[in-house]
């Protein structure tokens, strides 16, 4: 007795396995790497959503401080960085990476839209905050992950706050966006210092950064799981950016496998980057004599 339908379903699975492999294999060949043995040794570094224990298991560098930020709430962004500035004599590199998808739409205490505080307002706050520390420990780095996906996202000015309209991924797609050109804004407002600022897509990686997705994107994200990256090559640009000699004076970039790219058309707009930078200054708060940038 034969199982045509058996048979057909076992090829199947090994031509995708194979695919699988052959997919993965030249993400692994073609991922950026960081090619230095340059260490940040007598540095202070800033990562914001990083994990102590990681960092401390991958470096063996027991000199790791956690200091607790919660992004939803700006007077936590307010706390930390006054910590920061009372505690530290210098700070060599920020790095923005904390960020996630909201799959529901609701105010922070702050009455801003949680995504859009989480991956942009929170972090964009707490650069201007600690851009004194930052220029007064010259030459010092920004790093902002952001994503491929700002290229999906939008400009808008009116619905900053989602007043008029919300849709989840159009959140995550308009903050990444947004952490792009405000980026960019920051290296030219910043060129006369020695404070540079740059952008990165760190890749698609295995992370839970979608944990609150829809159960079908969680199911193609499983089987996509077999071609994506992992934490450690996800993290390759952002090591590169943060250390790498290669970037030293390089600033209002964008980088995806620790090569410049170039990034949409609207994260490239001077114009749009300036109205949406006093936008951002008017939405977290700063007040006129904060804006020294």
């Amino acid at each position: 007795m034969t199982y045509p339908c058996l048979w057909s379903v076992i090829i199947y699975a090994a031509c995708a396995t194979g695919l699988a492999a052959v997919v993965k294999t030249y993400l692994v060949l073609t991922c950026g790497k960081v090619k230095t043995d340059k260490t940040l040794n007598d540095h202070v570094v800033i990562i914001t959503g990083a994990n102590r224990e990681d960092i401390i298991n991958q470096s063996k560098n027991e000199n790791i401080l956690v200091h607790h930020l919660d992004l939803c709430s700006l007077t936590s962004v307010r706390k930390f960085a006054r910590e920061i500035i009372s505690t530290e004599n210098r700070l060599d590199v920020l790095v923005n990476n904390a960020g996630a998808h909201i799959k529901e739409n609701y105010k922070t205490e702050d009455g801003l839209q949680i995504g859009m505080q989480i991956n942009h307002y929170g972090p964009f706050l707490l650069t201007y905050l600690l851009i004194d520390l930052l220029k007064k420990s010259a030459p010092s780095r920004i790093v902002h992950v952001s994503s491929i996906l700002h290229r999906l996202g939008r400009v808008e000015c009116d619905n900053m706050n989602c007043e008029k309209s919300f849709n989840d991924l159009k959140v995550y797609f308009n903050s990444k966006l947004y952490n792009l050109i405000c980026s960019n804004e920051m290296a030219r407002r910043l060129s006369e210092t020695r404070v540079t600022s740059n952008s990165l897509h760190p890749g698609v990686v295995k992370t839970d950064l979608f944990r609150n997705m829809p159960f079908a994107w969680k199911c193609s994200m499983k089987v996509l799981g077999l071609f994506l990256k992992t934490s450690k090559e996800g993290a390759q640009t952002t090591i590169y950016l943060s250390i790498s000699d290669e970037v030293e004076g390089v600033s209002g970039k964008y980088f995806v496998d620790c090569k410049e790219v170039t990034p949409s058309v609207t994260a490239r707009d001077e114009k749009i980057a300036r109205e949406l930078w006093d936008k951002c200054c008017d939405l977290v708060g700063l007040k006129v004599e904060e804006r020294n940038i």
